[in-house]
């Protein structure tokens, strides 16, 4: 791809009218390097008129209207036509700290356990083809298909229309059992396939655990604290469904009653589906195709587990990274809290020193009144008598108001 920027092109309203009128707009916009959008603002703002929505098939079957004529414009400004192709786009390389070269062996990751996990697996030799007989399964493997075995042994009511497909039963409550839902005629694949994907799993890392609740127990595998569960349909074919007579009776006597339109057959095809084991949340899944069976996939299915697993711990390290922000600024709002009280709490003292400076003033401001007072009126100030005890008293009330007497020792 040429990344050299293209030059403007600029053309006049005249040109722009018999170029509109002689191409399409979409073959136009190449030419000049822009947008269709782009020529059809520009022909809306320079009064130019556009081809109507079919011309050119009109035109093809030789029925195309006659062309309008162009306006005439005073305005100068109007009377040429520039268009500036955008800048090539430069891709940017990926920034090696944040998302992991591309690996032929499997999909980017991000997580540095993931990423080593990856070099291991690609230098190591692992076997992903799924075993022809069972010879040692899984117990997890064992469980459910002697559970399948048992669900086609007994007598199970099917409604009309549904598909016959089994599921696992056993009588014990603590027995892990795989999530298989297939038809008698494909047991024994989907147990294969079940064991083959759970030894491919375990070479890559997983482990296997259980889950009790109050119906049963849940099988799941896990991988950096993250589990991941996987469950196998048999796919079904949709048919018209033929209604039996008793289907028509009860539908002719019961209002509520209604046939079933279709019939749904199993087809042999199966899928795995892929989901994460606390949510139920299903990321991916795997069917037969016209090309591989789904035994051919074994290898893509579990590395879109460890994808899974992979964006768990990004989303693990970017909530980790969200909240040691979140502590942060909650750190830096608690320390400005304390801070502006902090100031707010000396202002309000230097506030009440300046009230209490202000009142000792106006206390020896009186004693000084009294003083005049008493020498005018001729009132005795001996020492000891009553008078001067009561300007000594007088004195220590203002010295304890005013601050500067005794100034308060600076905060640190």
């Amino acid at each position: 791809m040429n990344d050299t920027p293209r030059p403007p092109v600029t053309l006049t309203r005249q040109q722009l009218y018999d170029r509109i009128w002689s191409v399409s707009a979409v073959q136009l916009a190449k030419e000049l390097g822009v947008s269709d959008v782009a020529i059809s603002k520009a022909c809306k703002r320079h009064q130019i008129p556009k081809p109507p929505l079919g011309y050119w098939a009109k035109l093809a079957a030789g029925k195309a209207p006659p062309r309008p004529a162009l306006p005439v414009l005073v305005d100068p400004k109007l009377q040429s036509v520039t268009f500036s192709p955008p800048p090539p786009r430069i891709k940017r390389p990926p920034d090696p700290g944040d998302v992991a070269a591309p690996s032929p062996d499997g999909p980017e990751f991000r997580s540095s356990e993931l990423i080593d996990l990856l070099s291991r697996i690609s230098n190591s030799e692992l076997s992903w083809e799924v075993p022809g007989s069972l010879r040692k399964p899984d117990p997890a493997v064992a469980s459910t298909l002697e559970g399948l075995r048992r669900c086609s042994k007994e007598s199970r009511y099917v409604r009309p229309g549904e598909a016959d497909l089994l599921y696992p039963s056993s009588q014990r409550s603590d027995v892990p059992l795989l999530d298989v839902r297939v038809s008698n005629a494909t047991v024994e694949r989907a147990a294969r396939l079940a064991q083959g994907i759970l030894d491919a799993a375990l070479a890559v890392g997983f482990e296997l655990g259980q889950h009790r609740d109050q119906y049963r127990s849940h099988f799941y595998m896990e991988l950096f604290h993250h589990k991941v569960q996987f469950g196998i349909r048999e796919l079904t074919t949709r048919e018209p469904r033929v209604p039996t007579a008793k289907e028509l009776a009860d539908e002719a006597k019961y209002s509520f009653s209604k046939p079933p339109k279709w019939d749904h057959q199993p087809n042999g095809m199966l899928r795995v589906n892929l989901y994460a084991h606390e949510w139920r949340h299903g990321f991916a899944e795997c069917a037969d195709g016209k090309v591989r069976r789904v035994e051919q996939m074994v290898r893509e299915i579990v590395m879109v587990m460890l994808a899974e697993v992979d964006r768990h711990l990004v989303r693990q390290r970017e909530e980790r990274e969200r909240q040691r922000q979140a502590f942060a600024e909650a750190d830096a709002r608690r320390r400005e809290e304390e801070r502006r009280k902090a100031e707010q709490q000396r202002v309000d003292d230097l506030v009440a020193q300046v009230e209490r400076w202000e009142l000792a003033k106006r206390i020896r401001r009186y004693r000084r009144a009294a003083v005049r007072a008493a020498l005018e009126q001729g009132t005795p100030m001996e020492a000891g008598g009553p008078v001067s005890r009561w300007l000594c008293w007088v004195d220590e009330v203002a010295d304890r108001f005013d601050p500067l007497v005794r100034p308060p020792e600076p905060d640190q």
